[in-house]
């Protein structure tokens, strides 16, 4: 009976959507449940939106790895193991229903476990150590117990096999207790690679998360906090950064398992070249915060870890608008670009719509985690985007409008680099110099995109400048408005010793342009090479 259940629930039709809601479900009760059986002085009756951000990215790490974990026990398709363990996460409601009635409605503070050496070893062998003053409480000793025979009694029934089913058992306390015991792991990998780390981990990692600019990207005045709250909310901020990226690990793993190849094709359509050309335009904000205020935008790992999280939240947003691109131009790829997994038939439409509902949120998720300034950025880049290629309005069709929202994407990039270095949160910090030159330099060198697509552009009715004028002229007028684009620098940055390597890079772009031979990425490259040397100029200035 048992073994038909779990047929039952593997066999479910279950959408991407319905997976992810279920799961938020599950977790937002568990919230609730937990704020009454485990209140902490330190916070209000209702967690912030920070703790309750990091409290999901550590059950979605613990349930993506549970499944992972399993999947090297039983040959069985990802999907379908991910289903059982999603009906299984109610199990998590019972640690504060335990926790409330063994103590009498009090509750016992629930908290990662926190320790080093010795220690931490004997926690491993007695399921978290004392549970009677917090920490690893009964109810969660209790619920990890469940977990354990759960993981037993899947795997036998899937294989039959005594040993194997007690080796996942045992895979999955470890794992368990890896994730209750995640700040201690941190400081144990600190030690080992940077020979620190010894002393209580809490205190070690609020070092460490303080040592940089974390605090100061998400809160206007830091220092004004009171002590408990700041330490709170630096704790928060640090770990959900941590669990971000290694959430993000796990994603990439499970896709990797859900169809052979199917990562490679998602990842395969991101245009590379248009995907750097936006991490240039953010280091180009970073660069300019550090050369204006002589700043240190990275003052330790932390800092680099935040800064990564943005160059993969900008990442997420282009692939996102990647997606909605493929979806709405289908029809158009399937004359001008047919290697795109839409119009190959490589992914079906639904596949993409789930792919780019998950891009979206990430880039969002770490926007947040990053500061306020880039979700600010982050809400004017994607609205850019989808208004530039979705209907009703799909401005992309208005040439000079389409190409200016373009420039605008860029522009929410560089504010995004900026505002990453700068030490004012002020939009009166930004340099009214690079917020005319980005938008006038991408203005007019956008329209090199639309060479390629002329064929597909002029049968969906979309009146780029090479389908205006046709494909010769229109490359002429491309050429000339990208030669424009780079001597539009000097002039903006009122800087004329940039006129030698602008004058250069106008000849070359308007001859690749123009040439029969034509090739977007030889564009790129030398956008990649004009960048480069005005940077090495400014920076020697």
């Amino acid at each position: 009976m048992i073994r038909r259940i779990i047929e039952r629930i593997e066999d479910a039709p279950v959408t991407f959507a319905q997976t992810a809601f279920g799961f938020l479900g599950i977790v937002a009760i568990r919230f609730f449940f937990e704020n009454f059986s485990s209140p902490l002085q330190s916070f209000p009756a209702v967690f912030d939106l920070l703790t309750l951000v990091q409290y999901a990215l550590f059950y979605l790490g613990a349930y993506l790895s549970s499944v992972l974990v399993l999947r090297i026990f039983i040959p069985e398709r990802v999907t379908r193991i991910a289903k059982v363990v999603l009906v299984l996460l109610p199990v998590m409601w019972l640690p504060p229903l335990i926790d409330l009635a063994r103590s009498g409605g009090a509750g016992y503070p629930m908290a990662y476990i926190v320790a080093n050496g010795g220690a931490l070893f004997a926690a491993f062998f007695t399921m978290g150590g004392s549970a009677f003053f917090g920490g690893v409480t009964t109810g969660i000793k209790i619920e990890l117990l469940i977990l354990i025979i759960a993981f037993f009694s899947y795997v036998f029934l899937k294989t039959g096999r005594v040993f194997r089913a007690l080796a996942a058992a045992a895979a999955g306390y470890a794992l368990i207790f890896v994730w209750l015991a995640l700040p201690s792991v941190i400081v144990l990998v600190a030690a080992a690679v940077g020979g620190s780390g010894g002393g209580d981990p809490t205190i070690f990692l609020l070092g460490q998360f303080a040592a940089g600019h974390l605090l100061g990207h998400f809160v206007r005045s830091p220092g004004t906090l009171p002590y408990i709250e700041a330490a709170g909310t630096l704790f928060d901020l640090g770990m959900a950064n941590v669990l971000y990226v290694i959430d993000l690990a796990l994603i990439a793993a499970w896709a990797a398992l859900y169809r052979p190849g199917f990562l490679g094709r998602l990842l395969g359509n991101w245009r590379p070249e248009r995907a750097v050309s936006y991490f240039l335009t953010i280091a180009i904000g970073l660069f300019a915060a550090v050369k204006l205020q002589g700043v240190q935008p990275v003052a330790g790992w932390m800092d680099a870890l935040s800064l990564a999280i943005l160059f993969l939240s900008f990442l997420f947003a282009w692939l996102f608008a990647v997606a909605v691109n493929d979806i709405v131009d289908i029809d158009i790829d399937r004359v001008s670009n047919t290697e795109r997994p839409l119009a190959a038939g490589a992914m079906t439409e639904s596949e993409m719509r789930a792919a780019g509902a998950f891009f979206l949120a990430w880039s969002f998720l770490g926007a947040y985690l990053v500061g306020y300034w880039a979700v600010f950025a982050m809400m004017a880049y994607t609205a850019a985007y989808y208004v530039y290629s979705a209907p009703p309005l799909r401005l992309k069709r208005v040439p000079a409008v389409g190409t200016f929202l373009i420039a605008l994407a860029n522009l929410a990039a560089a504010a995004a680099g900026f505002y990453f270095a700068s030490r004012s949160p002020f939009v009166s910090a930004f340099p009214p110099q690079l917020f005319l030159l980005v938008l006038v330099f991408f203005t007019l060198v956008t329209g090199v995109k639309d060479i390629k697509d002329i064929e597909g552009d002029r049968a969906a009715g979309i009146t780029t400048v090479p389908v205006i004028f046709g494909p010769r002229a229109g490359k002429v007028v491309v050429g000339a408005a990208l030669a424009a684009a780079f001597l539009s620098v000097p002039v903006i940055l009122r800087m004329p010793a940039l006129f030698v390597p602008s004058f250069i890079a106008a000849a070359l772009g308007y001859y690749l342009v123009v040439a029969e031979s034509y090739s977007e990425r030889r564009i790129f490259i030398l956008y990649f090479a004009y960048a480069a040397t005005i940077g090495g100029m400014l920076w020697w200035r």
